[in-house]
């Protein structure tokens, strides 16, 4: 997920914002609120993700329909959503620059049925 404020000049792509799949799937809406605390929902069940920002769905998805392989920042490719793993862990990742922080707070994880 992008912080589209780090493109300056050169906008970010729109699969390449806030909510979506970076490079592969945008969001429906760009809803991310710069330099204020928002709130996602991320449920994944199998190949199903469904993604909420800030109260409103902005992406759902069947992992397996996704065969389109997204190019990595090198200009390779990337393998397609629908061959990706489906367990593993969890990560958070900082791409902040300026000095700036990410920030995480009340951050749940709850295993569906």
């Amino acid at each position: 997920m992008v912080d589209p404020r780090y493109y300056g000049s050169q906008p970010a792509q729109p699969d390449e914002l806030t909510g979506g799949f970076y490079r592969a799937i945008a969001p429906r809406k760009q809803l991310f609120k710069p330099q204020e605390w928002n709130k996602y929902e991320i449920a994944c069940q199998g190949p199903w993700v469904k993604l909420a920002l800030n109260g409103e769905v902005i992406l759902e998805v069947d992992l397996n329909n996704q065969t389109k392989k997204p190019k990595r920042h090198d200009g390779s490719d990337a393998p397609p959503l629908k061959d990706r793993p489906r367990r593993g862990r969890i990560g958070f990742q900082e791409l902040s620059r300026g000095g700036g922080q990410v920030q995480i707070r009340n951050a749940r994880i709850q295993e569906l049925e």
